[in-house]
């Protein structure tokens, strides 16, 4: 779920040196518009008061007692499609059908593995946590397999394996079950994840088609497919209930210049073309992915005044982000991570954002800092993160043309992605590093405000 596509889009732009082989084209962006005199959308938010939050998977007990302990009362977690339904249990049924028969979502339900999602709701119910919850996820892991006709595992299912309309149709089921199962218990969820990125995931092999399939003919890479889907997840909460929020986590950290040579939208651009389907805007933000001493707080600011521009009067929060404590040996400490904490948390009040949600921080992945880099690697990294941070795609491409052996060896890779084990406020040995004694301050301080403040 994480997903700072930060982590690797720099490494797979590369790969399109030779970009008139692929079925990619610039993208160019058809203005929606401005904002409507006149408008329906609300900044009040489903947060009340700004909040302090956390995003995971919400696989065991621990971390919704960690969230409660923190003195934090929401926690954004993920409903995979395939947690409750491992392979598909029936024929596609179209949509038109299911919103003329609604009894057939009933009848779909029940044959729905429901034990798993159910415990994680009773683990929040039990610390009294708010949840956000993830559904219409398509990362492929997160997707249900298909059955061949002599019953051997056809793999998974994907849009591009399926098709484009049947896909809508069962995710447009799916969800509707969900939300129909929890919405008592769950008033806000995300559609999809950093879908305006989504060419990106599957390049990076967390969609399919996979890896270098997605430079080719792709309906992750189609946004008139991006757009449908949203508008059919949106769609499918809505008719369930009406009064739900919907967000999604638009991933901001991508250059323009460089979503666009990959024939996606930036970020503003894809507000501007799914605001309509969302109630509140989220972000993901990972500056500091491959460069543990970027100064980023400049550039955040700016961004935010353009993407509250685009928001329309819509809350803005943000859903995912992180400063990893370690490896040591690229430049991240704990002393940084605090750092990084203090830093996006006052710019998120400053620029009146609803809410904060760090990513990983209650994982407790128990991982020793055991990395160790070449002086080779470290300049890569240093090099491809700086020109990846610019957007400078020719001097991208220029670099992999004269590096194309450290740029297909797996150690490249191996030394990016070295951050995803040290996202959690603990340490190996369970104990709490300085960013979890600075949220235990602010929440603190929430309260006691929150208790003196008059009430009406």
């Amino acid at each position: 779920m994480n997903t700072s596509f930060t982590r690797l889009s720099f490494y797979i732009l590369v790969l399109c040196l030779a970009g008139c082989e692929f079925d990619i084209h610039n993208y160019h962006h058809a203005k929606v518009g401005k904002c409507p005199e006149t408008t329906s959308v609300t900044e009040a938010t489903p947060f009340g008061e700004f909040v302090l939050g956390f995003a995971d998977y919400g696989n065991n007990a621990r971390q919704f007692e960690l969230v409660r302990e923190s003195g934090s009362k929401w926690m954004r977690i993920d409903l995979g499609w395939n947690v409750d339904e491992p392979y598909l249990t029936q024929a596609n049924i179209p949509r038109a059908e299911i919103k003329k028969h609604p009894y057939l979502i009933d009848e779909y339900s029940k044959k729905l593995d429901w034990d798993r999602f159910d415990q994680r709701l009773s683990w929040a119910k039990d610390n009294k946590i708010n949840l956000i919850a993830i559904v219409g996820h398509g990362y492929r892991f997160h997707l249900p397999s298909y059955r061949l006709q002599d019953g051997e595992d056809g793999g998974r299912i994907s849009p591009d394996v399926i098709g484009a309309q049947e896909y809508l149709d069962r995710m447009y089921l799916q969800v509707r079950a969900v939300v129909r199962r929890y919405k008592s218990s769950i008033n806000v969820w995300q559609l999809e994840n950093e879908l305006n990125v989504a060419r990106q995931t599957a390049l990076w092999g967390w969609r399919d088609p996979m890896g270098l399939s997605a430079m080719k003919k792709t309906l992750w890479g189609d946004v008139n497919f991006l757009t449908q889907l949203m508008k059919t997840l949106s769609q499918a909460v809505k008719d369930e209930d009406p009064n739900a929020w919907r967000t999604h986590n638009f991933q901001m950290d991508i250059h323009a210049r460089i979503m666009h040579r990959l024939g996606m939208p930036d970020v503003n651009e894809a507000i501007e073309l799914w605001r309509d389907y969302l109630d509140l805007i989220g972000l993901d933000t990972y500056p500091n992915y491959y460069d543990a001493n970027l100064k980023w707080q400049e550039q955040f600011t700016k961004q935010m005044k353009d993407i509250r521009r685009v928001a329309c009067g819509r809350p803005i929060a943000i859903l995912e982000t992180n400063y990893p404590a370690a490896p040591n040996a690229r430049g991240f400490t704990p002393e940084k991570q605090e750092s990084y904490f203090n830093s996006i948390l006052y710019l998120s009040q400053e620029n009146h954002l609803a809410a904060l949600f760090m990513y990983g921080g209650v994982s407790i992945s128990n991982r020793e800092d055991n990395f160790k880099f070449t002086r080779k690697g470290q300049k890569n990294l240093k090099k491809l993160g700086h020109l990846f941070h610019e957007g400078r795609v020719v001097s991208l491409l220029l670099w992999a043309l004269f590096h194309q052996k450290d740029l297909k060896s797996p150690r490249l890779i191996q030394d990016l992605t070295s951050v995803e084990y040290f996202w959690d406020f603990f340490d190996e040995s369970n104990q709490p590093r300085p960013a979890w004694n600075q949220i235990l301050q602010f929440n603190s301080r929430t309260q006691i405000i929150r208790r003196h403040v008059p009430k009406d």
